[in-house]
């Protein structure tokens, strides 16, 4: 029995040696195929990824060139005004050209041409949509610190609002989904109502989810998650965006015609009453006033109401330091809360001596004219208005003048688009 052991034990190694060996091949395998598995899915994933980020791109390049183009506008345009979008078909002529008029349709593919850039396309090789309030398209209402946005975003799931008072939103359509047609054939187009080559069809370009349509005129729209019948990607324009800017730009225009009348007539004018409102109230110059709104009129009829008599007007239009056309055509006048010292007011003793005679601003009592743009409207402010303290947050901007101590201003240290920008002018 002993000398067989040997033999038995020899015999059993190959078979266990073999089965072993197989199962080893069989493991490495189906490791093999799990890494080749792991790969593919990292890859998807990151091919994914990069195309979203990709069209991520495109977007913030459209965002930055509508912005761009809306706070440069000039004469005869105006700034804060966006481009109407382009409705022509790609092998038309004037293709990414901004249609000449959008108060029926607000949406169409991006106007790159009328922007100054090349045509933006999405991962997927399509031209970016966009749609654009009814407030700040061309020749409408007009457009200061009180205009709001009337688009709306939903966040995903359709019910909570991710932005309101939205002026511009931009979108990548992706590939189609079920019932789209990119052709150019004619048929009848949902968001028109008409009949239109397919490929200028905003239907036949974006999704809808969660009860929101992002092919409508006017939306709701939605930025929801990306699936199997919803691939669009977007972003939007605020006033936040932008009305800031366009003051800086105000700031600098007003700063220097205020600098100029003064330097041509010796004073600087009177203010406005607050209660010039509603337009077209005239927003005169009011005798005495040394706080309200700025002056759109300051001398002769034929304009309504009581003019300060005797005083010089504003520069004519077209002075290189006088108003723009589209600083008065569009009421920025009643958006900026102006005051004058009583020292450098018409008949006043042009210097700040003694003490109370000149305004203060953050203690600086040297003050001679003062003026305060508004910024965009807090949720609590309703505007246009004839009160102050829809306009300005801060209460020591907004009070009568104290008699007999000055006027005393303070510079706020919020960073928030809303807030109040006193801007002092030591001249002479």
């Amino acid at each position: 029995m002993h000398a067989l052991r040997p033999s038995h034990n020899r015999g059993m190694q190959p078979v266990c040696g073999a089965r072993g060996f197989f199962l080893l091949v069989v493991l490495l395998s189906l490791l093999a195929i799990l890494a080749v598995l792991f790969v593919t899915s990292l890859a998807s994933g990151g091919s994914k990824t990069q195309r979203s980020a990709s069209t991520a791109v495109a977007l913030a390049k459209a965002k930055d060139a509508l912005l761009a183009y809306a706070i440069t506008r000039d004469d005869p345009g105006r700034p804060g005004e966006f481009p109407c979008p382009t409705t022509f078909g790609p092998s038309a002529p004037t293709y990414g050209t901004a249609a000449s008029t959008c108060a029926t349709v607000r949406i169409g593919r991006l106007p790159w041409r009328t922007l100054g850039i090349p045509e933006l396309l999405d991962s997927d090789g399509e031209p970016l949509w966009y749609a654009i309030s009814n407030n700040f398209r061309p020749v409408v209402s007009k457009i200061n610190s009180d205009s709001l946005g009337d688009l709306i975003v939903y966040a995903a799931g359709g019910t909570v609002v991710q932005a309101n008072q939205v002026v511009a939103v931009i979108f990548s359509a992706g590939t189609p989904v079920a019932g789209q047609v990119r052709n150019n054939a004619t048929a009848f187009c949902a968001t028109t109502s008409t009949t239109i080559a397919a490929n200028i069809c905003a239907a036949n370009y974006l999704d809808s989810a969660s009860g929101r349509n992002n092919a409508t005129n006017a939306g709701p729209y939605i930025a929801d998650r990306s699936g199997a019948t919803f691939n669009d990607q977007l972003t939007y324009i605020t006033t936040a965006d932008f009305i800031p800017k366009i003051e800086d730009r105000i700031v600098t225009i007003l700063t220097a015609t205020l600098k100029n009348y003064y330097f041509l007539n010796t004073y600087y004018p009177y203010a406005a009453n607050y209660s010039d409102y509603p337009w077209p109230n005239e927003l005169n110059c009011a005798n005495g006033k040394y706080a309200g709104r700025l002056p759109l009129y300051i001398a002769a009829p034929p304009h309504t109401g009581s003019p300060c008599t005797g005083l010089a007007d504003w520069q004519p239009v077209g002075n290189p330091y006088g108003l723009p056309a589209w600083f008065t055509g569009n009421n920025w006048n009643s958006a900026i809360h102006y005051v004058v010292s009583k020292a450098f007011a018409p008949g006043g003793p042009k210097t700040c001596i003694p003490a109370g005679n000149c305004l203060s601003v953050d203690g600086d009592p040297n003050i001679p004219v003062v003026f305060i743009m508004p910024g965009i409207p807090t949720p609590t402010q309703t505007r246009p208005s004839g009160t102050a303290n829809n306009y300005l947050e801060a209460s020591a901007n907004y009070e009568d003048w104290p008699v007999p101590l000055n006027y005393s201003y303070v510079t706020t240290t919020s960073t928030l688009p809303s807030r109040d920008r006193v801007v002092a002018i030591k001249f002479p």
